[in-house]
């Protein structure tokens, strides 16, 4: 238990309403159905529903105290905070309520538009190699030690942030990484947390203006961490190759990194060559070079394993310790994944779900030299459309065979997201199956000795979103069924 005014201290600005000002508080709930007695209730504002709608069911079931952003009308012996923005004191509010779980680990975010996850996995990796006991918070779910959980979001909210450093300081974690989606730096789910370290992998133009609706917003919304680790003194690693890195980092002289591969960095990459078993490269830092071979293939992989690199040089770990890290890495979940079962033809799943990770997913599966590249995606629902035009022409440009099919489609109808994938497609080498399954059951009995069959969208996912239901699906599962069906035996192991 923690007492209310201790956690008000967090709070730069508010408005008292009750009497009571000594409460102890033992949980803290932002949804109605998970209150308890005892608890402070906090009206958070969704796009779908408001928290304030449902503070009298918070106060009958027990709420002892509510935080809004409006004057209530409530019972007098319940205590009213109200500030101007829910969210932004949701994180500072539960780091006090979690007894600052942030201060006592070390804290490197990761933000980009592609490469968060494997990044991720390869530091995680590093710090595995010299027995650091090291946690990983992201899009696959959260690692603590050995133990895996499942997450709703890439960043969640910032009181189960709180709560997962909390149980990481419990079990002896002493390092996270974690990535910072641009949606969980702009609803402030991050705030309340000490990053020693912040990493930029890239960042694309035209994605995420669903929700951003201008680019120049998306990149305002990343450099909040970097605003937020120059503020502690930290460190940021930027990726030198990309053209808005300047645009992240302030001029305070505070420490940082760059890596690069065409452009003078601090850590570089030369001399790479990939193929459907990984990738090698010599890569250059300020205390050598080193020939590294990763697990994983694709040009752009050697820039996460750069990035990861500058992370592990900028913690000081020696560099035979980081290409050893790098190069035990078995693969991440849903990235370039290989299913194996003894075909004599190469089958990928892969998350890519974006124009620029389609791209260079495509790219590096061309450069593994198959005879024919079958590729199956669609685009998910309640996203940014203009996308889906330029990943349908990206898709028939680089693959010979395309079947385009459905993702999570949310609250749009399948027809409208694949007609409008196939206005981008100006070749003849595409058929659209809507039922996924179908699609990926068709391309595995089209594909021949050599061929690389390629599902991108979903990756790791383990469901699939429509309209009125969510179903089990996971493109790794369907396709080992499949393979099984067609006399290929199981092989594969979770990375």
């Amino acid at each position: 238990m923690v007492k209310l005014n201790t956690l008000i201290k967090t709070l730069d600005e508010f408005k008292w309403y009750g009497l009571d000002t000594d409460l102890e508080i033992n949980s803290i709930c932002c949804d109605s159905k998970t209150v308890v007695p005892g608890c402070l209730f906090i009206c958070l504002r969704g796009s779908r529903t408001d928290g304030h709608n449902y503070v009298n069911e918070a106060i009958e079931k027990g709420a002892v105290a509510v935080l809004t952003e409006k004057k209530l009308d409530i019972n007098e012996n319940k205590v009213v905070i109200q500030v101007a923005n829910s969210r932004k004191s949701l994180g500072p509010l539960a780091a006090a309520f979690y007894d600052f779980p942030s201060s006592r680990l070390n804290i490197t975010g990761i933000t980009g538009t592609n490469g968060k996850t494997t990044t991720s996995f390869m530091i995680h990796s590093i710090f595995r190699q010299i027995q650091i006991p090291a946690g990983i918070l992201g899009t696959v779910g959260c690692r603590i030690g050995e133990k895996k959980l499942m997450l709703k979001l890439t960043t969640p909210e910032a009181l189960e942030i709180q709560k997962i450093l909390h149980e990481m300081v419990q079990e002896g974690i002493t390092h996270v990484v974690m990535e910072v989606s641009s949606h969980g730096l702009d609803l402030h789910r991050v705030k309340g947390i000490n990053f020693k370290t912040a990493v930029f992998t890239n960042i694309t133009m035209g994605e995420h203006l669903d929700y951003h609706k201008t680019f120049e917003n998306y990149l305002q919304a990343k450099l909040k961490l970097f605003q937020m680790v120059e503020a502690a003194d930290g460190i940021g690693i930027f990726n030198r190759d990309d053209p808005n890195h300047a645009k992240l980092f302030g001029e305070n002289g505070k420490k940082r990194i760059f890596y690069g591969i065409d452009n003078k960095a601090d850590i570089m990459a030369s001399r790479i060559k990939t193929s459907i078993s990984g990738t090698r490269f010599l890569m250059h830092t300020p205390s050598g070079n080193k020939t590294c071979t990763i697990k994983i293939p694709g040009y752009y992989n050697v820039y996460n394993a750069l990035a990861a690199s500058s992370l592990g040089i900028a913690h000081g770990i020696d560099l035979d310790a980081i290409i050893e890290g790098l190069e035990n890495l078995e693969g991440v979940p849903g990235r370039f994944q290989r299913i194996d079962q003894n075909q004599n033809f190469a089958v990928i799943v892969d998350y890519a779900h974006t124009s620029d990770a389609l791209s260079k997913l495509l790219n590096a599966a061309r450069g593994c030299n198959p005879k024919k590249l079958i590729t199956i995606f669609g685009c998910g629902g309640d996203r940014d459309p203009s996308k889906r035009p330029e990943m349908g022409r990206i898709a028939t440009e680089l693959s010979d065979h395309v079947f385009v099919t459905t993702d999570n489609c949310r609250s749009e109808l399948p027809p409208k997201i694949i007609n409008d994938i196939i206005q981008g497609m100006h070749k003849n080498n595409y058929k659209t199956i809507p039922d996924r399954e179908e699609a990926i059951c068709t391309a595995l009995k089209m594909a021949e000795e050599g061929d690389m069959v390629v599902i991108a969208g979903k990756g790791h996912e383990t469901y699939q979103i429509f309209n009125d239901r969510v179903t089990h699906f996971d493109d790794r599962e369907v396709c080992r069924r499949i393979l099984n069906n067609l006399g290929y035996k199981e092989k594969t192991s979770e990375p």
